[in-house]
């Protein structure tokens, strides 16, 4: 059951607090920082976001997650090829994440915008994750690319 976000650490930092949503036994350590400007954020029951995380909305992580420490989810980025504009203030597009359920998303992982990692899939420490990851597999690396499916140890 997916209730109302309720964070009761202080050194959580929160925007649109109303597009937030966090499933039941959920954990958000310290120092995440959820920011819901550009749409919703759900988190699955079971599913423990460690300390330093930064999420941007839209993003959906699925149940019975691990989101590494200092994980950054980014799902918009800057028209820079606006030559007339000030980056900062030169919005791009904005493109939903989705990560399925029973993910380990190791320390440091970048994942941006438009992409999907699927069910069961472990995304090695340190990875840059530019496209879709399929379920059930280890992937790792900047890019980030599948090296093995889970259950068969090399």
């Amino acid at each position: 059951m997916i209730k109302e976000l309720e964070i009761n650490n202080e050194d959580c930092c929160t925007y649109n607090k109303e597009r937030l949503h966090l499933g039941d036994n959920s954990k958000i350590r310290e120092g995440v920082m959820l920011l819901a400007l550009n749409g919703d954020i759900w988190i699955g029951r079971d599913t423990v976001v460690t300390q330093g995380c930064h999420i941007d909305g839209p993003t959906k992580i699925g149940n019975g997650c691990i989101i590494g420490p200092h994980t950054v989810m980014v799902t918009h980025e800057h028209d820079y090829d606006n030559l007339d504009a000030p980056i900062h203030i030169s919005p791009g597009p904005v493109k939903q994440i989705l990560i399925g359920n029973n993910c380990y998303i190791g320390a440091r992982v970048t994942i941006l915008q438009g992409v999907s990692i699927g069910d069961g899939t472990v995304i090695g420490a340190g990875s840059v994750v530019i496209k879709d990851i399929p379920s059930g597999v280890v992937a790792y690396g900047n890019p980030c690319k599948v090296r093995r499916k889970r259950g068969r140890k090399e």
